[in-house]
């Protein structure tokens, strides 16, 4: 993979109920190298991403660019997503449930 173009990430969801807000989805990528790797010693990188709820039962669609430095063939990547709905962040304001639906990643290859 081509680690000079950021990693493009859909995050794919659906709202609860008929109330509206902002939804904040945190996106955090460890790269794992072949050899191993100690706690405190990969490489990680993170984004988050806010979008706006305004329908129950609706499919919404979030998207962020994600870049991980060092990646190179036969190199393990791992990709969290987690909602921040954490009491006292005023980046989520959605009060109710989502259901993440899917995650959809995509990088570059490197041309040859």
């Amino acid at each position: 993979m081509d680690a000079t173009v950021p990693l493009d990430i859909d995050i794919t969801f659906q709202s609860a109920t008929a109330s509206s807000g902002d939804v904040e989805w945190d996106v955090l990528a460890t790269l794992v190298p072949t050899a191993g790797g100690t706690l405190g010693s990969l490489t990680e990188a993170s984004a988050s991403v806010v979008k706006t709820v305004t329908a129950a039962n609706t499919v919404f669609m979030a998207n962020v660019d994600l870049s991980v430095d060092g990646l190179f063939p036969g190199a393990l990547l791992v990709i969290k997503v987690t909602r921040d709905a954490q009491a006292g962040n005023t980046e989520d304001t959605y009060a109710d449930g989502v259901n993440l639906m899917f995650v959809e990643c995509r990088g570059t290859k490197w041309k040859v």
